[in-house]
């Protein structure tokens, strides 16, 4: 049932906001089974392949490296996550600046996400929400200037 669901969001075109609640409710679910038995269910992979297709591959990539780091305002709590760009020959390493619901300083965000609409979330978001899901991201506790000026920095 869920992955019709998700199969009929992905067809339409005033579907992005249904399609990421319905992958919000998948990292929620994975989240709490995490929690509770320290793994991911094959059902859980197979839905976000259809939500997020090749995107997915990318952000596993990037968990399993540990290219997943959070920064929490000691003060405030708000989060900010640095991601790595997966690391190739040519072009080196970049960080991203994401907001994993709502931003990254990708260039496949601007591009796919908002200009083209084609996916909802860069490979970067996604990571950084699986990541956070199953406690697999780094995570530092920083005054809330410093936060200001990582974001400054980008």
């Amino acid at each position: 049932m869920a992955e019709r669901e998700a199969c009929a969001a992905k067809e339409t075109p005033a579907s992005a906001i249904k399609a990421d609640l319905l992958l919000e409710g998948v990292l929620e679910d994975v989240k709490k089974h995490v929690e509770e038995h320290g793994d991911l269910k094959d059902q859980h992979l197979r839905l976000l392949h259809v939500l997020c297709d090749k995107t997915l591959e990318h952000a596993l990539v990037l968990v399993d490296q540990g290219d997943v780091q959070a920064f929490v305002a000691e003060r405030t709590g708000r989060t900010v996550y640095h991601v790595h760009s997966e690391r190739t020959r040519r072009s080196g390493q970049e960080t991203y600046v994401c907001f994993p619901k709502h931003y990254c300083s990708c260039h496949a965000f601007f591009y796919d996400v908002v200009g083209r609409g084609e996916h909802i979330c860069c490979k970067h978001q996604l990571a950084a929400r699986i990541a956070h899901a199953t406690n697999q991201c780094g995570k530092t506790i920083v005054p809330d200037e410093e936060l200001a000026r990582l974001l400054l920095r980008q």
